[in-house]
């Protein structure tokens, strides 16, 4: 799968959404485990099954849905 650079991948995804410094910072650091400055996908993958485990695949109807969920509810966890 291509590399994708954290920043430039938050960019797309948090685009005319309000998202602290500290908040981006959260979700960069779960995305970038291995410290490269690019996303994980394995990482990425896990932390999307848990959200659709936690709130059932029919509360996420578009991927962009998804995505965006799953930063929500891991952010609720910090």
């Amino acid at each position: 799968m291509e590399e994708i650079p954290i920043n430039h991948f938050l960019d797309d995804i948090f685009t005319g959404v309000y998202v602290t410094e500290k908040q981006r910072e959260m979700i960069r650091n779960l995305l970038n485990v291995d410290g490269n400055g690019y996303v994980s996908w394995q990482e990425f993958v896990f932390r999307l099954k848990w959200a659709i485990q936690q709130k059932g695949l029919l509360y996420y109807p578009t991927p962009e849905a998804l995505i965006l969920g799953t930063f929500e509810f891991i952010l609720k966890q910090f």
